[in-house]
């Protein structure tokens, strides 16, 4: 069964600046790398703008990292809890004015519902708080520091 949980657009212009793939390891061990993982990826991300590119976009770098590092670790440490069985993979990338996040593992059927309403509870009130507070960004599940 193939199943798309959270909003989903098919981005042609994607290409992943990082990708990287979890291997099969203990709760914790994984645990450990969704962390690791989300702290790499906010720090590149962080530098790969000059301050004043940051500040074009609304933001504070060290804030931006922030949104970058929320966005990684929840959806990494659910693709943690969820996954069934199999590899679980990331790739992040910026499209355009869009910070894209794409993160992909195997669920069982029976959990998909718990898992569609913790999308729905991140995108709507923990990540749309932490993004408005952060960036002024309207609650975008997308992250575009070029729009508010």
């Amino acid at each position: 069964m193939s199943d798309i949980v959270g909003d989903f657009c098919l981005e042609t212009t994607f290409l992943p600046h990082i990708a990287l793939t979890l291997p099969s390891c203990s709760a914790a061990t994984a645990w450990r790398l969704c962390q690791g993982s989300a702290d790499f990826i906010a720090a590149y991300y962080q530098a790969l703008f000059s301050e004043p590119e940051w500040r074009a976009r609304l933001c504070e770098p060290a804030a931006g990292a922030d949104v970058i590092r929320f966005v990684v670790n929840e959806g990494l440490e659910n693709a943690v809890k969820y996954n069934h069985s199999g590899l679980i993979t990331l790739a992040v990338g910026v499209a355009g004015a869009d910070f894209l996040c794409h993160i992909s593992n195997q669920v069982l059927s029976a959990a998909v519902p718990g898992l569609r309403e913790r999308f729905r509870t991140l995108i709507t009130a923990d990540l749309g708080h932490t993004l408005r507070a952060s960036c002024a960004l309207a609650g975008r599940r997308s992250i575009n520091p070029s729009k508010t």
